[in-house]
């Protein structure tokens, strides 16, 4: 699955934003889904963000029907969107439909749309779509080059389920206005329909998840509950997020498939037993199991600068574009925002 989301941080001070607080609390939840409901197809230039998500169901003949949900944000509208095949057998193409959800003349352009492509395949061997260009939207601070969106499909028939694998879900906001010098938490909301547990990371390049590959600093992402904090910073301008959203079991399970060996895929617990022996390593792979995936990032400002984790599916790449409009408040009136923040 592929998500979209941004974060527009408004100029208020903090005391303004502070005696709307509970108003913007009760209504976080419906801001949300529609700013979601904020994407639309466009050329891959000024890049906001996106998302894609797979609802798989079997064929009494034995093939496979799935639908892949996807949303996009650029910064004009148009009615077209592709996603190539990355590799594995991407099936026959159905149907593809397109609209556009809602878009602003303001500020920075955008434009929302979301889509559905429903593909027919003959096995449930897993499959990549990747979609990637350039550029993103204008005075990105962490680089306004190329980005890549990558889905990973995994439709192994589940042993705890009887069904094909499915995709963790999320919901965030293609852009998010950051109040300056503000300490805040973003949780990104993530479901997993099958009732896996769903970690975030960020993307790996040699795994072509991502273009700019690094985390802001300022900015600290919790990958076991989803959620990126801010503390501040001291450059104004477009911070891009390019995350990934995994599902892992919570029990020992066995993906089976039509044409290939089935697969055992340990439980997270599992996993966590024998992380102090692979912290250190780049991969670490238990018998029989499907491989784990090493997660490691250089900036300080990391939870956790190395882990070991594995994947039911890396079924879920959210790419999340931050833009901060950041600009300095006079100097009496900077302490204000962390005194209040103490308070709540």
């Amino acid at each position: 699955m592929t998500v979209i989301s941004s974060i527009r941080y408004n100029k208020e001070t903090c005391s303004q934003m502070q005696k709307t607080s509970v108003l913007i609390r009760m209504s976080l939840t419906s801001l949300l889904l529609a700013e979601l409901l904020l994407f639309t197809t466009v050329t891959a230039s000024h890049f906001f963000g996106g998302s894609m998500t797979f609802h798989p169901r079997r064929n009494h003949d034995g093939s496979y029907k799935v639908e892949l949900r996807f949303k996009t944000t650029y910064h004009s509208c148009y009615e077209y969107d592709y996603w190539p095949c990355g590799s594995g057998d991407c099936g026959n193409d159905v149907s593809t439909v397109i609209g556009q959800v809602d878009s602003s003349p303001n500020g920075n352009n955008w434009c929302q749309s979301e889509g559905v492509i429903t593909k027919m395949l003959s096995t449930n061997s897993p499959f990549q779509l990747i979609k990637s260009s350039c550029c993103w939207i204008f005075n990105t601070v962490t680089n306004s080059g190329g980005w890549s969106l990558l889905t990973y499909i995994d439709l192994g028939v589940r042993s705890d389920t009887s069904e094909p694998n499915r995709s963790p879900i999320t919901t965030t906001l293609p852009f998010v206005r950051v109040p300056q010098n503000c300490p805040r938490r973003y949780n990104i909301l993530a479901f997993d329909p099958d009732g896996d547990h769903v970690r975030c990371r960020f993307g790996l390049g040699q795994n072509q998840e991502c273009e700019i590959c690094n985390q802001p600093a300022g900015f600290t992402l919790d990958q076991n509950n989803c959620s990126l904090s801010y503390s501040h910073t001291w450059v104004p301008g477009v911070y891009s997020f390019e995350l990934v959203l995994e599902d892992f079991p919570i029990q020992n399970i066995t993906l089976s498939y039509t044409n290939q060996l089935s697969k055992e895929i340990y439980a997270i617990s599992f996993i966590r037993s024998r992380r102090a022996v692979n912290y250190h390593a780049t991969a670490a792979i238990p018998p029989q199991a499907f491989p784990l995936t090493t997660t490691s990032t250089t900036r300080s400002s990391t939870t956790a600068t190395h882990s070991t984790t594995p994947t039911t599916t890396r079924t879920t790449t959210t790419t999340t574009t931050l833009i901060l409009h950041y600009q300095q408040q006079p100097q009496h009136l900077q302490p204000l925002c962390y005194q209040q923040q103490q308070l709540q």
